[in-house]
């Protein structure tokens, strides 16, 4: 699926994008205020280099409708090409029943999301004091 997956991103015309800014947040309001911000910031910037560049939105998981919402506003208004996420928000891993909102809204979208790679929310005791078994395998 890796394969698909990127070259359906680049079919859609993005080259890269800088890792999500709202997930950690442990104050369930901010995340997203904090998105919207990112993703006005990345369209401004876009729009300088529209044949350049392209965007992948930033979306506040920790309210799965508002995160789906964010994510048509995005392909929509800014034509972003998918989104950017992480494998969980606050421990609530993407499996979970209350992000159904959120994937149909990204199937009836059609348009990619990448994952991420962050820590396990819940440090498993097999990584304590192996600290390059944290984060992305190939860093």
């Amino acid at each position: 699926m890796g394969g698909r997956c990127f070259t359906h991103i680049f079919r859609r015309g993005a080259s890269g994008a800088p890792p999500p800014v709202a997930h950690g947040e442990p104050d369930a309001r901010l995340p997203l205020t904090r998105a919207q911000k990112a993703n006005d910031v990345l369209a401004a910037r876009i729009q300088k280099r529209p044949n350049r560049y392209a965007g992948l939105a930033h979306l506040p998981l920790h309210d799965p409708t508002a995160a789906a919402d964010e994510l048509a506003g995005c392909v929509h208004e800014f034509d972003f090409r998918g989104a950017m996420i992480n494998g969980h928000s606050r421990g609530h891993y993407l499996d979970e029943e209350i992000y159904s909102p959120f994937w149909e809204r990204v199937q009836d979208l059609e348009v990619p999301i990448y994952l991420y790679p962050c820590d396990p929310y819940d440090m498993p005791h097999m990584y304590l004091g192996r600290p390059e078994l944290l984060g992305a395998t190939w860093s």
